[in-house]
């Protein structure tokens, strides 16, 4: 993976690199802005290279919690999973995790501190 750095303004640096799109297969640049020294931006860009390669890379999307639950249990849970642990999932999801987290975006969850 391939990435760059360009200064927009003083103390703002653009980001720019590309990764694979989950859903076509095929390249996609993203670009985010980073404010702060260079050798800030280069070091935040190092990081999301390293996530990129290692998997670990989550796309901005605005896909809450509940969105992804449904999605995981329409898509893995379906086919790897039996009924009856299908439905143990769907009432814990729909009696703990959709009325704490439920709205809250993905790309926004991070652990307990």
């Amino acid at each position: 993976m391939k990435g760059s750095i360009r200064q927009r303004s003083k103390g703002s640096w653009q980001l720019r690199y590309d990764i694979l799109d989950p859903e076509s297969g095929m390249r996609k640049y993203v670009s985010e802005t980073v404010r702060g020294t260079k050798k800030e931006a280069e070091r935040v860009l190092r990081e999301r290279l390293a996530a990129v390669e290692s998997g670990s890379y989550v796309t901005k999307q605005r896909e809450t919690v509940a969105e992804f639950m449904q999605r995981w249990m329409d898509t893995y849970v379906a086919t790897n999973t039996t009924v009856r642990t299908q439905e143990g999932y769907r009432g814990n999801i729909k009696r703990y995790i959709v009325p704490i987290i439920g709205s809250v975006p993905v790309q926004n969850l991070a652990p307990g501190r």
